[in-house]
């Protein structure tokens, strides 16, 4: 008898004119909606990482079930690679069992699902050191663990975008927000917005904020940075000086923004577009995070 499966609901990955996320999501909700979840085959998936955490034994590779888990795994991990709307990676092409991946800086991988060989171990290389490597540092939690660990992540920031929209979405009523908004919400939200919508939202504080909120800020190197320069920079430097320029730079003015009435409001439309998007995504990510949980258990 099949195992309870979750079912994904399945969308052609080859539409050019899905975004990345979407394009990704749909590959992944797809393959493992037609992988064999019956007893026994999730029986030898998990004997095989449990014996073999980070998928090292070349006589496992050739399990196309194992290989195609780990495969989506890391394609689920390129859903929010920089962000909401991932703009860490440019493109995503699929043809039958053939994956691109066209990275923002031009990168590209190219493997075929179920099949381990060097284009694989590349992509799982490149996965680990552009979006995992905070999570490698920690080490001793295997692959599909890390995996589940980073999805988890993508989860609370998506859950903190839909809490934040609550809230917007009430305070919109009155007119404007409490100042007093949660420094660290507004700390996902700076940094997970989709860059366009935080350079308009900074573009109409420009227009609309008294100058003084645009002071200069001083890096932790001491360098002296304008508020235009701070995005770029962030997504750039490490996690210290990062979480220090948003601290600093953006949040202040996103608390000034949300106190103008047609700020706020801009903000809201912004993110009612994104809504349906953010909670397809929270609730997909729930699911693959219930399938690697039955295999890691």
């Amino acid at each position: 008898m099949p195992i309870v499966a979750i079912r994904f609901i399945q969308m052609s990955p080859n539409q050019l004119s899905l975004p990345v996320p979407m394009t990704l999501l749909a590959l992944v909700a797809g393959e493992l909606d037609q992988m064999n979840w019956e007893v026994d085959s999730l029986d030898e998936i998990r004997t095989i990482f449990k014996q073999d955490p980070y998928f090292e034994n070349s006589a496992h590779h050739q399990n196309p079930q194992a290989v195609r888990l780990v495969q989506l795994g890391y394609l689920s991990v390129l859903t929010m690679a920089g962000g909401v709307g991932a703009p860490a990676v440019r493109r995503v092409l699929v043809q039958g069992a053939d994956v691109q991946i066209i990275w923002a800086s031009q990168w590209v991988n190219t493997f075929m699902l179920g099949v381990w060989d060097e284009d694989v171990v590349q992509f799982v290389r490149d996965v680990n050191q552009q979006v995992l490597s905070s999570a490698y540092q920690g080490g001793g939690v295997g692959m599909l663990r890390m995996i589940q660990i980073r999805l988890r992540y993508y989860q609370g920031i998506l859950d903190a975008l839909i809490r934040f929209y609550g809230t917007l979405h009430e305070g919109v009523d009155r007119g404007e927000l409490d100042s007093r908004m949660d420094p660290m919400l507004l700390g996902v939200v700076a940094t997970h917005l989709p860059l366009e919508e935080t350079n308009a939202i900074l573009s109409l504080a420009n227009r609309h904020l008294n100058e003084s909120v645009f002071q200069p800020v001083i890096s932790p190197d001491m360098a002296t940075l304008q508020l235009a320069m701070v995005l770029d920079l962030a997504s750039q430097c490490d996690d210290q000086n990062r979480g220090h320029l948003i601290e600093e730079a953006v949040i202040p003015v996103l608390k000034r923004c949300f106190e103008t009435p047609h700020i706020t409001q801009f903000v809201r439309e912004s993110l009612a577009r994104d809504m349906a998007t953010i909670q397809g995504m929270a609730h997909f990510f729930k699911g693959v995070d219930c399938v690697l949980e039955r295999i890691a258990a």
